[in-house]
């Protein structure tokens, strides 16, 4: 088919030239040209370009398909075959051995304004800070708190006391301290840890709870951290530390363990008993507790150089819970100076003193007969018959015992301490609740608070 095509495509270009020809040849001529019939031409030349076929078949139905198939098959033959294009065998590419690139070094900027590398300083290196002992934490403890005890003087008598308040207004303190120190005085010698010696003026002091108040001004001082009456039980270690020219053995402090802690139904106190021994150089001390907070101070009755008592027994306390109650009233300023007796240690003051020593010390005997010379010279003393009441009930002495409580609320019948004995002694030692009931409520009457 595609050289019948070829064929006809060469014919119709030859028809074209030759028309094109007689054109030109026609208008060269002078002769009227006459117009041919293109058509024909076209048809003839159509007709040349084909080989003129040979018929050799018959006329019959037959024949006439053979030679179809035969024509068929001839144009077929003549077609040229198509050529099929083969590529190439593939080629295996074999993957190259990677090889490790060359890396350059960056290129460094250059500063033209180079800073100078700084010469090291060599520095000592600090020595390890040394752990302290136990023994070595509680002395440098003890020395903290011993800026805040003094020394106490008067004409008559000495101890110590406590820096309790400091004020940065007028760097003035309070001192707490016992009211047998400053007994009979209105102003008093005090000299500070340093050595610096300051007048104080007693601005409060009651001696029924044995406690006192001190004002000084002006200097650096420094006030003590107070405990809570929680900080105090029975088997707890203690410190007493006294003022540090007072001590004739030089020690800053005392340890000691509590051995009891019991309500002074006559004083309205709470006393400490520790297992340390009494001693005249610390009254007034201060005791700490292992931690450093301040829980009592030492209410040893100190009297006239020439007295022949003998101290003895365990060293005693008032607490801090009793301390902090008196405290408020005791900055009201009550306090009224009272003359010592002149009769110094024969006096009634003197003996009772003493037994009220002797009695938390734990001396019960000492304490019976010095309380027999008292009542002696004062047989209308209420509260000498009240603490011989104490002393018999606590070595069993029962009868003798309700019968000096007795003798005291006949003796005043608005004895608030001597109603509290009866009762405590009914409910304890009788078990007569009726007749505890009734005492205290003779009591609460008195003293609603």
């Amino acid at each position: 088919m595609g050289y019948v095509k070829h064929k006809a495509s060469i014919v119709l270009v030859m028809s074209v030239s030759l028309v094109f020809s007689l054109a030109i040849i026609s208008c060269s001529s002078n002769e009227p040209a006459t117009t041919p019939n293109i058509e024909a031409t076209i048809a003839a030349a159509i007709a040349n370009s084909y080989p003129t076929p040979v018929s050799t078949v018959s006329n019959d139905p037959v024949s006439i398909e053979s030679e179809i198939a035969l024509r068929v098959q001839a144009t077929l033959s003549a077609q040229p075959a198509p050529v099929t294009i083969k590529g190439p065998d593939p080629v295996q590419l074999i993957a190259p051995t990677p090889r490790p690139g060359i890396v350059s070094d960056p290129i460094e900027s250059i500063d033209i304004n180079p800073t100078p590398t700084p010469t090291p300083i060599a520095t000592a290196t600090p020595a390890p800070t040394p752990t302290l002992t136990a023994s070595q934490r509680m002395e440098s403890m003890v020395d903290n708190i011993q800026v805040s005890v003094v020394g106490l003087n008067t004409s008559d008598r000495s101890g110590a006391g406590v820096i309790i308040e400091t004020s940065s207004y007028d760097s003035s303190a309070i001192i707490l301290t016992t009211h047998h120190i400053v007994e009979g005085a209105e102003s008093v010698s005090v000299t500070s840890a340093e050595n610096n010696t300051y007048i104080g003026r007693v601005i409060g002091a009651d001696h029924r709870n044995n406690l006192a108040l001190i004002h000084v001004c002006c200097g650096d001082f420094q006030a003590v951290r107070v405990g809570e009456e929680k900080d105090v039980t029975v088997g707890d270690k203690t410190l007493t530390i006294p003022t540090r020219d007072t001590v004739a053995d030089g020690s800053q402090y005392y340890e000691s363990i509590v051995e009891d802690v019991r309500f002074d139904f006559v004083r309205d106190i709470w006393v400490i008993r520790l297992d340390l021994p009494v001693t005249h150089s610390l009254a007034g001390s201060p005791v700490f507790t292992e931690t450093g907070s301040f829980i009592g101070i030492n209410g040893l009755r100190t009297d006239y150089e020439d007295t022949n008592h003998q101290m003895v027994g365990r060293a005693f306390n008032i607490s801090i819970e009793s301390i902090s109650k008196a405290i408020p009233y005791l900055k009201s300023g009550i306090y009224t100076p009272t003359p010592i007796s002149p009769l110094g240690p024969i006096s009634h003051d003197s003996y009772y003193g003493w037994a009220y020593n002797q009695f938390h010390a734990g001396q019960y005997d000492s304490a019976l007969e010095n309380l027999k010379l008292a009542l002696i010279l004062d047989k209308d003393h209420v509260e000498s018959y009240l603490y011989r009441g104490m002393t018999h009930e606590v070595q069993k002495n029962i009868g003798l015992a309700i019968a000096d409580y007795d003798t005291a609320v006949m003796m005043d019948d608005r004895s608030t301490a001597g109603y509290k004995l009866r009762a405590r002694f009914y409910y304890d030692h009788m078990s007569d609740y009726l007749e505890a009931l009734k005492n205290y409520e003779l009591a609460i009457k008195l003293n609603p608070l």
